[in-house]
């Protein structure tokens, strides 16, 4: 008599399911790592937004736009823009406006293709003034 010979089926390796494994794996992985780690930051002093009601803003923000300054205020005590001639007028302007309100914050927007140099030297001109905030737009 003679028996049938059974041919040994062979193993599949599925890949779908183990890329599923491996994913997981690392998901927990990264979790686990950010929840063990110290996230050492710099506190800074980011200004409020202003109220939505229509209340002032309490900036004032120094534009150079094609090569003319211009100060804006929008303070409580002031509203409007200067036109300013040099930059050397800048610095007296701004501590002038930070001895009666310390709360300001100062914004400078200086276009896109300006100096390096010519920037720099508005920062220079704001922070010899005083107010504590600069904050470079754009």
């Amino acid at each position: 008599m003679r028996l049938k010979s059974r041919k040994s089926k062979k193993g599949r390796i599925e890949i779908i399911p183990m890329i599923d494994v491996v994913f997981f794996l690392l998901v927990f992985s990264m979790l686990s790592a950010l929840s063990m780690a110290e996230l050492n930051r710099l506190q800074t002093d980011v200004p409020k937004a202003g109220s939505t009601g229509g209340g002032t803003v309490n900036r004032i923000t120094v534009n150079d736009i094609k090569g003319k300054l211009f100060l804006t205020y929008e303070t409580p005590y002031r509203e409007g823009q200067l036109n300013i001639r040099t930059i050397s007028e800048i610095q007296p302007l701004v501590a002038a406006e930070y001895k009666r309100n310390g709360d300001v914050a100062v914004l400078i927007n200086v276009e896109d293709n300006a100096s390096f140099a010519e920037g720099a030297a508005i920062v220079d001109q704001v922070k010899g003034s005083g107010a504590p905030l600069v904050i470079p737009a754009g």
